[in-house]
């Protein structure tokens, strides 16, 4: 992994936590706990995730 990249759980200490309502198509949702998994919020009430790496 590149030194600049940061895992999913370091990726959400950095960001504002929004209320579900709050998501704007862009926006990153994190996973499990503790966070583990990154997706990207499409819209109406739905996201983007890639597999897990297990399954790759």
């Amino acid at each position: 992994m590149h030194r600049h990249l940061a895992n999913a759980l370091q990726q959400a200490t950095r960001g504002q936590p929004v209320e579900g309502a709050a998501l704007q198509p862009g926006d990153l949702v994190y996973f499990y706990s503790p966070v583990s998994h990154i997706g990207i919020y499409i819209g109406v009430a739905r996201w983007s995730m890639p597999p897990p790496s297990e399954s790759r």
